[in-house]
């Protein structure tokens, strides 16, 4: 079984070889988790060759309760 995060493995083989690599390539797609204590905002790009997916999380600072980043 194949545990890297590829097209494939995200969409499934099929939609992956019908030319949605190209279509997507030139987006950049946003995650926002608003958590009950902190917030995480990560982003993603459809890449290719080893890395076929890139997610990189953005720093978010955040303030605390006490007033403490």
């Amino acid at each position: 079984m194949n545990l890297a995060l590829s097209l494939s493995n995200v969409i499934g083989a099929e939609l992956a070889q019908d030319n949605i690599p190209a279509k997507l390539s030139n987006a950049t797609y946003v995650g926002i988790d608003f958590g009950t204590s902190t917030t995480t905002i990560s982003y993603s790009v459809i890449g290719n060759g080893n890395v076929p997916i890139e997610t990189c999380a953005m720093p978010v600072q955040q303030l605390l309760e006490d007033g403490r980043l």
